[in-house]
């Protein structure tokens, strides 16, 4: 339900920007382009991927609830087979590459992994991190590391993880998405609605409540137009000041 909700965002974003290059180059053909299916490989995940990124040196990672995958285009190797470092979790629900090609994994029952090359420094409550399911990861312009998950929004400083967030206005509410804007605004997806964090701002100002009976707002993104489009599992997407529509269930 959820995979498809963000899907679902992110291809309205992508539709949104992409179009006019889009239908000029629709005559070069789609046929140059293939499509391999790796279901019921031995070495492949066994369960869903929820995760993915690039790493610096152009593996492809994939986190599962089976663990952490490394792909370079032929085969899947799991990482207890890269590394004997212990990572923080082992059912993987998201993966973020940093500006210094460090690849952040956040487990769902909490805890979060960097990894470069084939070490892998963990954090947890020792490092301040006591939130569980970590759901979303992003660098501010300044290099500023910041996590979500279902016990609110966390900031990387130095080695340790703080909560400054909690006490600006978003409080600890499970934070399920989150987008930087160009100009520096912040948009965060919770339980409650969206937030929003003008550039240059400490302080969160909830900007919409989102009706999806406890299902939270899972994702968000803006516009070429500026509208800024949320997902939730009860009506799929929604744009910000749009009259309700009518009500359909992802399944």
């Amino acid at each position: 339900m959820t995979q498809l909700a963000r899907a679902v965002v992110v291809a309205l974003c992508l539709a949104a920007q992409a179009a006019g290059a889009l239908a000029a180059e629709t005559d070069v053909g789609l046929e140059h382009y293939t499509v391999t299916r790796w279901a019921g490989d031995a070495d492949a995940p066994a369960t869903l991927v929820r995760g993915m990124a690039q790493g610096p040196e152009g593996f492809l990672w994939l986190g599962s609830g089976d663990g952490l995958f490394r792909f370079d285009g032929f085969t899947f190797d799991r990482w207890s087979s890269l590394s004997e470092a212990a990572l923080a979790g082992r059912a993987v629900r998201v993966l973020y590459r940093d500006a210094g090609q460090r690849l952040w994994v956040g487990f769902d029952d909490g805890g979060i992994s960097r990894i470069e090359g084939t070490r892998a420094r963990n954090y947890g409550p020792t490092e301040g991190l006591t939130t569980p399911g970590i759901r979303v990861f992003f660098e501010e312009r300044d290099g500023t590391l910041w996590a979500g998950g279902r016990g609110g929004l966390y900031r990387l400083d130095g080695d340790r993880w703080s909560q400054p967030a909690a006490a600006a206005g978003l409080g600890d509410e499970p934070v399920f998405g989150a987008s930087l804007q160009p100009d520096g605004t912040l948009l965060v997806t919770t339980d409650d609605g969206v937030y929003r964090r003008p550039a240059g701002a400490s302080v969160f100002e909830h900007l919409a409540t989102v009706d999806a009976d406890n299902g939270g707002v899972r994702d968000v993104c803006v516009d070429t137009a500026g509208r800024i489009i949320t997902t939730d599992p009860i009506q799929g997407y929604r744009v910000l000041g749009d009259p309700p529509a009518a009500t359909t269930a992802l399944e």
